[in-house]
């Protein structure tokens, strides 16, 4: 199975620099839904092309499992 991701550039904004100060920060988000089904219906000889999402302000500011690791 082929896989290209396309993350999106993005500028920063007012809501990255409070979650920067906040030690948080957005996360590209894959859509792991389609490329299951995609898997599903075509197989190991699958060449997917997925689109990337950032993470919305508060589900960043909220999520804990989501953290990005220090060091």
């Amino acid at each position: 199975m082929t896989l290209n991701i396309q993350i999106p550039n993005r500028r920063l904004n007012l809501g990255d620099r409070i979650l920067k100060a906040l030690g948080r920060e957005r996360l590209p988000m894959m859509p792991g839904v389609a490329i299951d089904k995609a898997y599903e219906e075509l197989g190991p000889s699958a060449h997917i092309a997925a689109d990337c999402e950032w993470q919305g302000f508060w589900s960043a500011l909220f999520n804990r499992r989501l953290k990005p690791r220090k060091g």
